[in-house]
């Protein structure tokens, strides 16, 4: 760590300074709604809302009580030992009964949600109303990873085969193939430099003879479990107290990212979890946190060396938010800042030079994108997101709820923590770096960067799965904030009480949005499809693919999930959308998900005329059972068919 001096301010003092966060606020979302609305697009307007409104409000809150809260307020009657373990056993009872529930229901219930969220407000409950001793700390901390850990796994160890946005197929394939071959191989593909978590769940797979698909679920699901500990180290080190550090803790559970990544079972989970720890070990002095730090970035590199430049981003903002406190002091003394010029630079002189060693091929990909020889492809979902606002935008709204609430806590923890707590130069930087943070990691500016430019929306939502240690801890901080608010309606009761409503809200919206509970969502979004497959989907496409003599056709799933065992034939379904047609390609297997497109839409290559190869992976549109150009399928003649899937030939 080292101490920036100047000899004189160089901005207004903090508190000036973040007086201009609520009209910069406003400002951005009367924007972001009106001229949707003057060019004509008037879904987005409708979408915007969920960052409008809790923009508005949250400002109107710092109006209304101008910044006036009371630091560091007694807690009144806070709960005895014995009020204590009355809630722990309450919380207990209801997540056990939401774990049968899930374990026994054919799909998480609505009922599941509501059971979870009200074990997070139990959670929320004791931390507010208890004397934080020792062990009441450890009871809250164990309760709020568990409550992460069961979540992950009410959908993960319930389902024959999560698959998410699809990446679990070529990662479940490599790890097969690594079992069998016991080398890494070209089957590899971009990731023979990068066999790191293929390695870590082939070796469990060896050593306990389990199915490396369970095992995947179980080493993610784990590690995750663990985030709620390390994000309540983190926030401490930001020298925030205990209540805040339990509140940032229980945060993360609700957060859509955290849940999503917990359950994907792929290299960008583990280099989340690895990221936390880059931020803790940063926080610590000395020859030995310094090392630690590299080779943190080391193990991120070797996992899944792409996410090292959001890593980058980051730490490049908390450098950044470090300096710009700083200019907010009148220092007489030195001003210690925590990320030096070094540790920033080392995050792209590792990946630079990790690539250059092992990742030739990345380079040489890198070298064609330049000079204009090969495209830009961001992912494999996310690309029609905005397409979806055109006839969905209410369903839309609702799954990004929980992230206007998110920006709400934020919004306060900048305008008013400050004075709800005795802030730490440290946690004045974190808060700002949050605030820039989350400009990145929440749907709107995602869209709009999409809209303009080749990079997909999936691209930026990865910020999300990197950012959220802050953006949790800045949650944390506006929570603790509005307990605090010297409001003029209302006492601290009244005040606990909305606090409690607004994070069972959160908690409630987090876990049933379609982002991460497909297989029941409180909204089903346009274009979006099941996150999982059953057991009678996984025979009967393998079967189709292995029995086939000739190319198979699906839908975009059943491509992903065919292409990787090895059956390299399959070609995504081509529809001609405008004139309800299908192109049947010849000596074919036209595979449909028959039980999926009940529920819903198939992902298919939307073309006039039929084309080879088409890249579908940034090009789909999602057609539902209703749509015409599934009317010629009777006429077809039909050569499998079982409860979920059913395959037709060419005539």
């Amino acid at each position: 760590m080292t101490a920036l001096s100047t000899a004189h301010r160089l901005l207004p003092p903090y508190r000036q300074l973040t007086r201009l966060v609520p009209y910069l606020a406003v400002t951005a979302a009367l924007c972001g709604t009106a001229l949707p609305l003057l060019v004509g697009l008037d879904t987005f307007a409708i979408v915007s809302l969920y960052a409008t409104v809790p923009i508005l409000v949250a400002s109107a809150t710092y109006f209304v009580t101008n910044g006036s809260l009371a630091i560091d307020q007694p807690m009144a009657h806070p709960l005895s030992w014995l009020g204590m373990k009355l809630f722990v056993a309450i919380y207990f009872v209801v997540h056990a009964t939401a774990v049968l529930l899930a374990a026994t229901a054919e799909v998480r219930p609505f009922a599941y949600y509501g059971l979870i969220a009200f074990a997070a407000g139990l959670i929320l409950f004791q931390i507010l109303r208890s004397s934080l001793e020792r062990s009441h700390v450890a009871v809250i901390l164990l309760q709020t990873s568990l409550l992460l850990l069961g979540l992950i796994w009410s959908v993960t160890l319930k389902y024959d085969y999560f698959f998410g946005r699809t990446d679990v197929f070529p990662h479940h394939a490599f790890i097969t193939e690594l079992l069998s071959t016991n080398a890494i191989t070209a089957a590899f593909e971009a990731y023979q430099p990068f066999p790191l978590w293929h390695l870590l769940v082939g070796f469990q797979a060896m050593l306990f003879d389990v199915d490396p698909l369970t095992l995947s679920y179980l080493t993610t699901g784990l590690l995750y479990g663990l985030v709620p500990i390390v994000i309540y180290a983190l926030t401490r080190r930001f020298l925030f107290p205990k209540r805040t550090a339990l509140v940032a803790a229980l945060g993360v559970c609700f957060n859509p990212f955290v849940i999503l990544y917990g359950m994907y079972s792929i290299p960008r989970s583990v280099t989340s979890f690895l990221t936390v720890f880059c931020l803790l070990v940063l926080l610590v002095e000395g020859r030995r946190a310094a090392a630690l730090y590299l080779g943190l970035l080391g193990g991120i590199a070797v996992y899944h060396t792409v996410s090292l430049p959001f890593v980058f981003v980051v730490v490049g903002c908390w450098f950044v938010a470090e300096r710009v406190v700083a200019a907010t002091v009148d220092q007489s003394a030195a001003f210690p800042t925590v990320v030096e010029p070094w540790q920033l630079l080392a995050i792209p002189a590792i990946q630079a030079g990790y690539w250059l060693i092992s990742g030739s091929e990345i380079v040489s990909r890198l070298v064609d994108l330049v000079s204009g020889e090969t495209t830009f492809s961001a992912g494999s979902d996310g690309a029609t997101l905005a397409s979806q606002f055109v006839g969905a935008p209410y369903q839309e709204l609702i799954n990004y709820l929980v992230f206007g609430l998110i920006i709400f806590f934020v919004l306060v923890a900048v305008t008013q923590g400050h004075t709800a707590l005795d802030l730490s130069q440290r946690g004045k930087a974190l808060l700002l770096a949050a605030l820039a943070l989350a400009t990145v990691s929440v749907p709107g500016p995602a869209l709009l960067v999409g809209a303009v430019s080749d990079i997909t929306p999936d691209m930026m939502f990865r910020f999300g799965q990197y950012t959220f240690p802050f953006i949790s801890i800045a949650v944390g901080v506006g929570i603790v904030s509005v307990v605090r608010t010297n409001c003029p309606i209302g006492g601290q009761r009244a005040r606990t009480a909305v606090v409690l409503l607004l994070v069972f809200s959160a908690a409630f919206l987090a876990v049933s949005n379609d982002f991460v509970a497909s297989d029941n969502p409180l909204a089903e979004r346009e274009d979006a499809y099941s996150f999982h497959l059953s057991e009678a989907e996984t025979t009967s496409l393998t079967t189709l693919g292995e029995r086939s003599e000739g190319a198979v056709t699906g839908d975009y799933v059943t491509c992903r999930y065919l292409d990787y065992p090895g059956n390299s034939g399959c070609g995504i379904i081509q529809a001609d959308l405008t004139d309800d047609r299908l192109h049947f390609p010849a000596e074919s297997v036209f595979v449909l998900r028959t039980g999926e497109l009940e529920r819903r839409p198939l992902s298919v290559y939307p073309t006039s005329e039929p084309v080879d190869e088409p890249p579908y992976s940034n090009n789909r549109d999602s057609v539902p059972s209703t749509a015409g150009l599934w009317n010629e399928l009777p006429d077809r003649n039909k050569v499998y068919d079982s409860s979920e899937v059913s395959g037709y030939a060419a005539r």
